[in-house]
């Protein structure tokens, strides 16, 4: 079996203008890059690394309560948490809800914890978990449920994804993705998961199989240079494709930035003209072009919503979308948000 390649981090090139988060970039690349650290240096900090959200989670609430976004100029949290980190408020919400769950364990005595935010904040979900401080039962039951996770992951010798903690404490909720496969297919599938477990030394299952055969194959496909060729070219092209859909009458064919229009057309409550896809603004002088799926957050009653989910699914959007919301819906924003704590 083919090994895959460890990547090469290279210099980061710094100077008094280099942001400091940077410079602790570098700082860690030139230390355990060179491997001028001993082993056990290593060992800690990579178990402090893999709990990062927990200390992010803490900073974050202190960011609310200090109104650290208003000292940085910001009207809101909201904007705070979109401008800063490219994340959505709720988001950030998660991350704090996720880390008080994986300190309520630490205090139960947990030397160790869900992984990630959607360990934590799965975890935090399935189990009672109001506002402010947990009665002595209530963490009890948390930590009970905490320990079947780890119970259970330690017999099926599995890693504790956000789906195994699910199936744990909600067996009867979750259902697992199925795969259809002919006879002859299976077969093959078995008599495959037989040599590897023959050439491990391990019993494996035909699912464990499929998983570690298709990670593999994922992880050498997005090291490739094909990939890489892929994705410049969907970037590229994206915008420029016209999807051809047929209206329900007559069958013609209509082009999807047609489709976005009607749509938006019969959604808004207060505007009587048609929506254009060319908004005039004073700044510069000049006549700014929004995409056509950008307008359309008018027909909705929380249009900046809609622009964030946007600029997560359309990257190559978020100039216009950050243009769109200063110029066009400021006035929109005040009256909605104000300048108001989260």
């Amino acid at each position: 079996m083919r090994k895959i390649p460890l990547p090469i981090f290279e210099e980061i090139i710094v100077d008094k203008d280099t942001p400091e988060w940077i410079k602790s970039i570098e700082k860690c690349r030139n230390k355990y890059e060179l491997s001028s650290c001993g082993t056990e240096e290593l060992h800690q900090s990579l178990l402090d690394s893999s709990y990062n959200y927990i200390k992010f989670g803490i900073k974050i609430k202190a960011a609310i309560q200090n109104k650290l976004y208003i000292k940085k100029g910001f009207k809101t949290f909201e904007e705070y948490c979109l401008k800063v980190f490219r994340m959505s408020e709720p988001y950030c919400r998660k991350i704090m809800r996720a880390a008080r769950m994986a300190i309520i364990l630490i205090r139960c005595g947990f030397k160790e914890l869900p992984r990630c935010i959607s360990h934590a904040y799965k975890f935090a979900e399935l189990v009672s978990d109001r506002q402010g401080k947990r009665t002595n039962e209530e963490i009890k039951i948390a930590a009970q449920k905490w320990q079947d996770v780890l119970d259970a992951a330690e017999i099926s010798k599995t890693p504790i994804t956000t789906n195994f903690i699910l199936k744990v404490l909600e067996p009867n909720s979750y259902t697992p993705f199925k795969a259809k496969f002919s006879e002859a297919i299976y077969d093959a599938l078995r008599e495959l998961t037989n040599f590897w477990s023959w050439k491990n030394n391990s019993e494996v299952d035909i699912n464990q199989y499929l998983s570690i055969t298709i990670e593999q194959s994922y992880l050498q496909l997005i090291n490739s240079q094909e990939y890489q060729e892929y994705q410049e070219s969907a970037y590229k092209y994206k915008d420029q494709e016209v999807d051809e859909y047929y209206s329900v009458n007559g069958g013609n064919k209509v082009s999807r930035e047609e489709i976005i229009q009607t749509v938006s057309k019969e959604h808004l409550e207060d505007e009587s003209e048609e929506t254009s896809t060319v908004v005039e603004t004073e700044t510069n002088n000049s006549v700014v072009r929004y995409n056509s799926e950008i307008t359309l957050a008018k027909a909705f009653s929380h249009p900046i919503k809609y622009l964030e989910k946007l600029r997560v699914s359309k990257p190559h959007l978020s100039e216009q979308v950050d243009h769109y919301i200063k110029f066009v819906l400021e006035k929109n924003e005040n009256e909605r948000y104000g300048d108001r704590p989260p």
